[in-house]
């Protein structure tokens, strides 16, 4: 299960707007569960502060840091389409 929760864009998937309430339980879940909490931290993180694969772009990126800030801010982002907000690890 792990390996499942480490792919950001399923975590992303479970963050978008308009999702089933089904995936409102599944990642109510998961919220549960530490693992997922601490792969939720570790793709922040990443995502952030590391080069990443830019899927709208199609290129890689290179991260702009972390800062304390990022604990507590949120984002919105775009996926195949579908808006996100993502809620990050202390929020």
């Amino acid at each position: 299960m792990e390996v499942f929760l480490t792919n950001v864009v399923i975590v992303q998937f479970l963050y978008s707007a308009d999702i089933p309430g089904w995936v409102e339980l599944i990642k109510f879940g998961f919220s549960l569960y530490p693992p997922f909490n601490f792969s939720k931290c570790f793709n922040d993180i990443a995502q952030k502060a590391g080069s990443h694969f830019d899927n709208y772009n199609f290129k890689w990126v290179y991260g702009d840091g972390y800062h304390w800030s990022d604990f507590v801010a949120r984002s919105k982002g775009q996926l195949r389409g579908d808006i996100y907000y993502d809620v990050k690890f202390f929020h």
